[in-house]
């Protein structure tokens, strides 16, 4: 029997824009959910079979448990309902007056996400966690942007640079098409820090959630499966569609079997 641990990940939303979690809040909900479930293992009592990065070639068995928050200045009012029912709402300062956002040295604007991981772990008493925040994060100085990078204790991702509006280009991308688009990168940057968290290696595949050459958000719309390179036992897997049709609901994936016929 390989090394048995049980991994507990904390998914958090946090917004400082009330506008972007009216927006968004409830798409980017979903695709934490999208996550959790790809990742919950069903048969072999919730253990997945992780190849560990050994000369041995040992396994792991890993088992997730997945919890939610969502952290915003407020919470829309028709939304209330499905967050409380899974997951747990914590209001914060609007305007960027709360301690969270510390920003970086070379700019106010631009956060520190090692600060900004710290303070949310600290005030949500979280061990890993995947924490996904609507404002930029310092990138290294020959970088224009960063999709995400690692704290002590997980990861945060922006998704700042996924939105088209970013890029200048809001006005040529209606109001759902600009949702589909953030939480379709949103999505594929969350599975590839929560498979990290739980052992998974990265790789060469471009349309894998583990592609280790994400040098782009172009990169992200074409990362919606688990590649067949990753021999972890106990996932259903499947493939998610380019865009969801209606992206404030919970997609399914196409099963591999699917696929395959």
């Amino acid at each position: 029997m390989g090394i048995q641990k049980q991994v507990r990940i904390d998914q958090v939303l946090v917004f400082q824009s009330g506008d972007n979690s009216r927006d968004l809040g409830r798409a980017l909900w979903a695709a934490l959910e999208e996550v959790s479930r790809y990742f919950t293992c069903t048969p072999s009592g919730g253990w997945l079979e992780v190849p560990l990065a050994t000369k041995s070639g040992s396994v792991g068995l890993i088992r997730a448990e997945f919890r939610k928050w969502y952290v915003a200045p407020e919470l829309p009012p028709d939304f209330r309902e499905e967050v409380e029912a899974t997951g747990s709402y914590v209001s914060i300062d609007p305007g960027g007056k709360d301690t969270l956002w510390t920003g970086a040295e070379q700019s106010p604007s631009i956060y520190d996400h090692r600060k900004l991981g710290t303070a949310v772990a600290s005030m949500l008493e979280l061990e890993s966690a995947a924490i996904l925040i609507d404002q930029e994060i310092d990138p290294p100085s020959e970088w224009r942007y960063i999709v995400w990078d690692w704290y002590f204790g997980g990861a945060v991702i922006s998704f700042a640079p996924i939105d088209p509006h970013y890029w200048g280009i809001g006005e040529a991308v209606d109001d759902q098409a600009r949702v589909q688009e953030i939480k379709r990168g949103a999505r594929a940057a969350c599975m590839s820090v929560t498979g990290s968290i739980l052992g998974l290696s990265r790789c060469d595949n471009p349309r894998c959630f583990m592609f280790g050459g994400v040098d782009s958000v172009s990169r992200l719309g074409d990362m919606l499966s688990l590649g067949p390179e990753h021999q972890v036992t106990g996932l259903a897997r499947g493939r998610f569609d380019e865009y969801d049709q209606d992206p404030n609901v919970v997609s399914t994936p196409v099963p591999e079997s699917a696929e395959e016929s």
